[in-house]
């Protein structure tokens, strides 16, 4: 996947099918766009290209930090692993935010080759949101590129959103959340030094931050899937999310994980953590020996329920 994070002189040479938006979670709903957009890939053998922000139009104008599910790393990460041929990440400016529909369509079309066009049904863009779908088509007679509007998709009775996937994730209810992105929601990073108080427990841990725009679950314990990016291997385990209350009370929120069947030095290698089920809530401990019972407890909790997941399969 080529990857380009500016807008001036961009100019491609390959005839694409584009597909534009925030792709937030890269949800289920968005996943109906890309669908149809490798389709006219393999049908046109057009390159598949997707243009995003690096932020959000509200959050520029308005200077507010708007939490999001995947930051813009995830997100480069998962369209890479879907195939995707180009991504763009247009820094986002008063330039881009004053082009009106038609200027924004002619250089979609002129510079980056756009041949087919594959938005939602609630596609807006230009200045002051002007432009829809039915400009988008009007404006398809005019440059001869196709049109294609995929309806939004809902689970149980509503529509399928960012904002919808948000709320579930602060409830903690993340099955749900699962069911709308289409994979669990994932925190991924870099491993950093911790503490080594797991270690001294024989429960040897993993630590990451976590990005400060990132949508965080409640602080707690989860079933997870640790993936180690660099190899590709996955293990499972358990997660917790939180502050360390038991250690001390200076912790930033970070991600702390033990690997099942797991052995080596993994400071320095990328990690996505995958939370899978909320096992419980954080909360401070008498001393180790109390949290060390507990942590026992809760990695007695996920085998079962691993075991049980892979009887149902």
């Amino acid at each position: 996947m080529k990857y380009y994070n500016h807008f001036e002189d961009l100019k491609l040479h390959h005839p694409t099918v584009i597909t534009l938006g925030k792709f937030d979670g890269l949800h289920e709903g968005h996943r109906e766009l890309l669908e149809t957009m490798f389709q006219i890939k393999e049908e046109k053998g057009y390159r598949a290209l997707i243009f995003t922000f690096d932020m959000q139009p509200k959050q520029y104008i308005s200077g507010e930090t708007i939490p999001v599910i995947t930051t813009n790393a995830e997100k480069r990460a998962l369209f890479s692993e879907l195939g995707v041929d180009y991504f763009i990440e247009c820094p986002f400016s008063d330039e881009l935010m004053r082009m009106s529909p038609r200027e924004f369509v002619t250089f979609l079309v002129e510079e980056l080759q756009v041949k087919s066009f594959v938005v939602g049904s609630d596609f807006c863009f230009g200045y002051q949101r002007a432009g829809n779908c039915d400009t988008l088509r009007d404006l398809s007679k005019e440059f001869g590129f196709d049109v294609f509007v995929k309806d939004k998709i809902c689970h149980k009775n509503r529509e399928i959103s960012s904002t919808y996937i948000r709320e579930e994730l602060l409830a903690g209810n993340m099955k749900t959340a699962e069911k709308l992105l289409g994979y669990p929601y994932f925190i991924e990073n870099r491993i950093v030094h911790g503490n080594h108080i797991g270690r001294k427990m024989g429960i040897p841990t993993v630590n990451m931050e976590i990005d400060a725009e990132k949508v965080i679950p409640p602080k707690g314990v989860y079933v997870s899937r640790i993936t180690i990016l660099d190899e590709g291997k996955e293990y499972m385990g358990i997660s917790n999310i939180g502050n360390k209350p038991t250690i001390g009370d200076d912790y930033p929120t970070g991600v702390e994980s033990f690997l099942f069947d797991f052995n080596g030095d993994l400071y320095g290698k990328v990690l996505r953590v995958s939370f899978l089920y909320y096992v419980r809530p954080e909360r401070k401990f008498e001393n180790l020996d109390a949290l060390k019972e507990q942590i026992d407890k809760d990695i007695e909790f996920a085998k079962e329920y691993y075991e049980n997941v892979t009887k149902m399969c």
